[in-house]
């Protein structure tokens, strides 16, 4: 059951890569609350949040660090199509440092990417409200050397561990 929520999440965000993507993507029936401010404020309590590096509950979030000690994985230009109980897909870019020869002097290269939010978690201290356990990303045209298609990573950041 788990698995296939997961395909029809990825299916929805894979529906905005193509042409008619807003048309397809809204033929899904999954409706989400637009928020104010560019995605920045607090979620209702039932809406799920995806945590920062610097601990904010985020809903629809523009930009998402993935390697917060050196900022050198991100999202950017996250455009969200949907924001659900369950899930939450978007489409934007991957940012990566190559680190060759060193971190300090790598290059960063971006990559267009589809990205699913999934696995809601309760937050300690938090009563009532929720954040995504886990993200796939899919890559959409080139990706970085050495990189799978997809990749699947637990978000960890301390509020909700």
């Amino acid at each position: 059951m788990r698995g296939s929520r997961i395909a029809v999440a990825i299916a929805a965000a894979a529906a905005i890569a193509l042409p008619a993507g807003p048309a397809l993507a809204a033929t899904t029936g999954q409706h989400s609350q637009q928020t104010a401010a560019g995605g920045t404020q607090h979620a209702a309590k039932n809406t799920p949040v995806i945590v920062t590096c610097d601990q904010k509950l985020r809903v629809r979030p523009k930009t998402y660090l993935l390697a917060c000690g050196d900022g050198s994985a991100g999202l950017t230009r996250l455009h969200w199509s949907s924001w659900t109980a369950s899930e939450a897909t978007a489409s934007g870019k991957f940012t990566l440092n190559t680190c060759t020869p060193s971190c300090a002097q790598g290059k960063f290269i971006t990559s267009p990417v589809l990205v699913v939010l999934w696995r809601p978690k309760a937050i300690p201290h938090y009563p009532g409200q929720r954040d995504f356990l886990m993200m796939t990303v899919i890559y959409t045209g080139k990706r970085p050397a050495h990189s799978s298609r997809t990749f699947t990573e637990r978000l960890w950041y301390p509020a909700s561990r």
